[in-house]
């Protein structure tokens, strides 16, 4: 069994005022793949479960905590930078879009809470689409099923 190379955390208020909002983040113009707007997304450290993974890695680029949190699937992609073929366990991670977020500078330099439609238009990959339409699907207009959630690991 492959580990994923990658974690997308797909962070999402379904509970919103008018309806569910999408949490967008654009990647900085020091980044690879500058100006992108993009989820969570992430390395895992050698050693590290992919729950715990996301976990960190929403933390740290957005400074929040999310005490839900949902496996969702696998997406497999073409690695450019390490010309490989690498995988990315995805997850829904619900928040409440009034939470202050305090972004990475050195990943991200603008994020928006956007409608379904907004986040759509706005992420560049196909594969990440998908999965967003999955999210939209079977975690927010559904009520997720129980056995898709994380037991939550203590994030250091």
């Amino acid at each position: 069994m492959a580990n994923p190379n990658f974690v997308a955390g797909y962070i999402v208020d379904p509970n919103a005022e008018k309806e569910p909002l999408y949490l967008l983040l654009r990647r900085s113009q020091r980044s690879y793949l500058p100006g992108i707007w993009q989820m969570v997304t992430g390395k895992l450290n050698p050693e590290e479960s992919a729950s715990l993974a996301v976990q960190r890695e929403i933390f740290e680029e957005t400074g929040l905590v999310c005490k839900e949190i949902y496996n969702v699937d696998v997406t497999m992609f073409y690695d450019q930078l390490k010309k490989r073929i690498a995988f990315s366990a995805n997850f829904c991670a619900f928040a409440n879009y009034l939470q202050p977020l305090t972004l990475s500078p050195n990943e991200h330099d603008q994020y928006q809470w956007c409608t379904f439609s907004e986040a759509l238009s706005l992420l560049a990959f196909p594969s990440q689409k998908e999965t967003l339409e999955f999210i939209s699907k079977y975690y927010v207009l559904e009520k997720p099923h129980l056995a898709n959630i994380l037991k939550m690991d203590a994030v250091q």
